[in-house]
């Protein structure tokens, strides 16, 4: 029995034995198990961090590709922009080239229009000079007739005529005048002045009624050829071929044309201003009342009607019913500087 019992608790000390390893075993297995559950956990973690790297990853070669692209766009953009700096050098230096071509041409072309403008003042001065010259010539000829010039063509309102040329008043919008306007503005007014006068003088009977002949007797007082006693005689008697032709010694139109007492044959004229031209003693007309007669135009042939003694034309010249001497007119373009 007492062996039998010690055996019995050398085995149940053996069962508590292996029941205590069993049980750590388990306890260790559980651990394990904690453990394995730990590692399954930081394994699935890490397969999805795994994951998340990669799909950045995968977003970042996405991008580097992006990147990289850009990158080649960005130096083919900067290539293409060199190569456009490049050309535009190129034009700014070509087109600098220009700039000095026409700044050249335009330094030259200045220079041209100053001398221009100058050539352009001496030729106005020049030219009003002229018109000037022939102006007093024009008052010369006007003043030699015994007419009032400046009734017949008066100056502008405020404006004298001198030796120096026109005045012209002066007016503050003149203030901006260049020295060629001031000049083409004297020109303007020397011409106007010059057809003015011109147009006058073209107008009056400066001619003589005979183409070839000679003066026999004057204006003023004189013998009778008839009776011997002074008289005053009226106008002048040219001497030319008998039948020769009269003519008009100035534009006008035929106011009378019949025989006039002792005028004989004549025929009067009227012209502008006032003015009227008899021719006297003619052998026949050649014109008819209120025909209109140009300077120099036959308007009779030389006689010997009326109260003559030879064949001749008598001429006068009348303004406004008074007689005027047409010596003065005759001479009146004569000798003219």
């Amino acid at each position: 029995k007492i062996i039998l019992g010690k055996q019995f608790e050398v085995i149940g000390q053996e069962l508590r034995r292996m029941t205590g390893k069993n049980n750590a075993l388990e306890s260790h297995i559980g651990n394990l198990r904690g453990n394995l559950e730990t590692v399954e956990a930081e394994k699935a973690e890490m397969v999805a961090e795994r994951a998340a790297l990669g799909d950045q990853l995968w977003n970042l070669n996405n991008k580097l590709e992006s990147a990289r692209i850009k990158e080649e766009e960005l130096s083919k953009s900067l290539r293409l922009q060199g190569m456009n700096l490049r050309n535009l050098m190129l034009e700014k230096g070509q087109l600098e080239g220009i700039n000095n071509v026409l700044r050249a041409q335009v330094s030259k072309l200045e220079a041209s229009l100053e001398e221009e403008q100058l050539q352009h003042k001496a030729r106005l001065k020049t030219i009003s000079k002229r018109a000037l010259k022939n102006i007093h010539r024009l008052e010369k000829v006007l003043n030699r007739t015994g007419l009032n010039v400046e009734k017949l063509a008066p100056l502008p309102k405020n404006m004298i005529m001198g030796i120096g040329g026109p005045f012209i008043p002066y007016h503050p919008d003149m203030r901006d005048l260049s020295g060629r306007e001031i000049l083409e503005a004297g020109l303007d007014v020397n011409l106007e002045r010059f057809e003015k006068l011109r147009d006058v003088v073209i107008k009056l009977p400066l001619a003589s009624p005979i183409k070839r002949g000679y003066v026999s007797s004057h204006y003023g007082r004189r013998k009778d050829p008839f009776n011997g006693r002074w008289a005053m005689h009226r106008g002048i008697d040219f001497v030319a071929k008998y039948k020769s032709g009269v003519h008009a010694t100035a534009p006008g139109k035929v106011i009378r044309v019949g025989r006039q007492g002792k005028y004989g044959r004549t025929v009067d004229i009227k012209h502008s201003f006032g003015l009227v031209t008899r021719y006297a003693h003619l052998y026949r007309y050649k014109v008819k009342v209120g025909q209109k007669v140009s300077r120099g135009q036959v308007i009779g042939l030389l006689g010997n009607s009326g109260r003559s003694t030879g064949p001749h034309v008598h001429y006068e010249i009348r303004r406004h019913k008074k007689f005027m001497n047409p010596r003065k007119f005759l001479r009146a373009t004569r000798n003219v500087q």
